[in-house]
């Protein structure tokens, strides 16, 4: 049994509205309404999709910018991104929300994508081990500002506390980076970083703080309960420090209520089915998603703990 919230969230996935924001802005406030506790936001090519639809984490920030409480999980691939485009991405996500965004880390594995930026296809197996530098990196770019940096001296006119920015130094396989990020640490250190248990490599489930795994909402607990260790023993690390969450299939908002009083699983993500239900549980006043999530807020590595410069 856990000792934090049983979360839930909506998966923005319609097809008959893949591109029109409106729709996406509209349901994400029924589910803030709802009380549901996150919106997460897939690519249009993950799983084999249709190809059709909005960058996720610019559709993310125009959510963010309607709603004021219900985090928002947007998809940002690590194959045709650079780390530092990720890394100010989010973090700005993460600034605009107050402490909301999330990464769903994917790849981009088909010929039809590996197309669309000129490039040939790779084996799926190379492209999540350099996801998992690719994660990697971006925690050291969102650490590579302290935070207090920003330090708005009007009477010295000095806007930044440069002794509290670092450089990354990161020399890859794939990539290098000097560092620092261009853009200040997000509020909650690092945005909440999940990833898909089937299709995600062990470098990137080692360090993501959410974890998804298909679950049939029928499925004897003990079954789901045997996955969860697996993922959990895959990760490396202790269960208290990573979130598990079941995506259920269409009509599975049956079994939420079965799934969370098990203690199974730490949460659910739901696709849309017409109109979001509303959940007994409220949505806590002002949250952001790590604290939704029951995470702490990652110590910054470069952080020295000197005082701040006059």
């Amino acid at each position: 049994m856990t000792d934090h919230r049983f979360v839930v969230g909506l998966r923005l996935d319609d097809p008959a509205a893949p591109a029109e924001i409106a729709w996406h802005r509209r349901t994400a406030l029924r589910a803030e309404s709802a009380g549901f506790d996150f919106v997460l936001i897939d690519d249009a090519y993950a799983g084999g999709g249709h190809g059709v639809g909005l960058d996720p984490v610019m559709l993310a920030a125009r959510i963010a910018a309607a709603t004021s409480r219900i985090g928002v999980i947007a998809a940002a691939t690590t194959t045709f991104a650079e780390p530092l485009v990720i890394s100010s991405g989010l973090a700005t996500l993460d600034h605009l929300s107050d402490g909301r965004a999330g990464w769903l880390v994917i790849t981009s594995p088909t010929a039809a994508q590996a197309e669309l930026h000129g490039a040939g296809t790779r084996p799926e197996a190379e492209l999540w081990e350099e996801a998992g530098e690719v994660v990697d990196v971006v925690g050291r770019l969102w650490d590579s500002w302290e935070d207090d940096a920003v330090i708005r001296d009007v009477s010295t006119g000095r806007y930044l506390d440069r002794r509290r920015l670092h450089r990354v130094g990161y020399a890859g396989s794939a990539f290098s980076i000097e560092g620092p990020s261009i853009t200040p640490r997000p509020p909650q250190g690092h945005p909440v970083v999940a990833v898909r248990a089937d299709s995600g490599g062990d470098g990137v489930i080692a360090q993501a703080d959410v974890i998804i795994i298909d679950v049939d909402p029928a499925a004897p607990i003990h079954t789901i309960t045997r996955r969860v260790d697996e993922v959990v023993a895959r990760s490396g690390r202790r269960r208290h420090l990573i979130r598990v969450l079941g995506e259920l299939p269409a009509g599975g908002a049956e079994g939420v209520d079965r799934l969370a009083g098990s203690g199974a699983l730490d949460g659910v993500i739901l696709p849309v089915d017409g109109e979001p239900a509303r959940r007994d549980s409220a949505l806590p006043p002002r949250a952001t998603l790590r604290e939704r999530f029951g995470l702490a807020r990652p110590a910054n590595r470069y952080a020295t703990g000197r005082s701040a410069a006059p």
